[in-house]
């Protein structure tokens, strides 16, 4: 969840620097991924209201309706740009295997970087929510910045919010899987941490709420320069993670 608000922030400032009207020249599709990411963080927050809710062997049934709700809006989307044409001369060559070759070495970085981040968190005696929050969604969040970068000189501006979005909802979906390898339904394991999550993720719908207005903002002509809603979006974050900071809650 604070990979969510972390992205969201990356997405902000990737719009303002991309010094045009960033997000008027985004697909209106994008507010289906951010709507869903939306709904499905409400949900995991009412997960943890109830402590889980009911489980099915090793899942909550929460999380595995998280699951298929992210399968059906994946699907959902796939068939609203279905028929977009591509861009001619393009081939796609080598680029599925690099693409699965990359995932692979980003899910054993994952591995370990939440081993080390246990470690940190016992021996400094830093709560774990918060190195969730900070370290680790910042560290779990590099590929994204890489990625935006890459888009954002290429001009692939679709691209960069796709890669943001997306990535949102399936960290959401995340829940589903950690119940698998917990054994039970996590979000009801959460004790003492689970207010600070609550907080982090209340950050993410808030700036995933700013960001679906300014998708909506797409009447009259493209402007030239970057638009304020990028801005706003990136220090939205900023303040935010500091007001939370500054409270001791993250």
């Amino acid at each position: 969840l604070g990979s969510n608000a972390f992205n969201l922030g990356i997405l902000g400032l990737m719009g303002t620097l991309s010094g045009v009207a960033f997000f008027r020249r985004l697909s209106p599709s994008h507010t289906l991924s951010a709507a869903g990411t939306v709904f499905l963080t409400a949900v995991v927050l009412m997960a943890i209201a109830v402590g889980g809710g009911p489980s099915l062997g090793r899942v909550s049934l929460i999380s595995l309706g998280i699951l298929l709700f992210y399968l059906m809006a994946v699907y959902a989307q796939f068939r609203q740009e279905e028929g977009t044409p591509g861009e001619a001369g393009v081939t796609v060559g080598r680029a599925p295997l690099q693409a699965v070759v990359s995932a692979v070495v980003i899910v054993v970085a994952g591995v370990a970087l939440t081993y080390a981040a246990k470690v940190i968190a016992e021996g400094t005696g830093i709560a774990q929510s918060v190195i969730g929050s900070l370290l680790v969604a910042l560290a779990t969040s590099l590929p994204e910045v890489a990625a935006s970068l890459g888009a954002l000189r290429l001009g692939a501006y679709d691209l960069l919010a796709g890669d943001i979005f997306g990535s949102n909802m399936f960290n959401v979906v995340t829940v589903f899987f950690a119940d698998l390898t917990y054994g039970k339904p996590i979000l009801g394991a959460l004790g003492a941490d689970a207010w600070s999550l609550v907080l982090v993720a209340g950050l993410g719908i808030a700036l995933t709420a700013l960001a679906m207005g300014a998708l909506q903002v797409r009447a009259g002509k493209l402007a030239r320069g970057p638009e304020p809603a990028s801005l706003l979006l990136f220090l939205t974050y900023l303040g935010g993670v500091g007001v939370l900071a500054a409270q001791g809650l993250i």
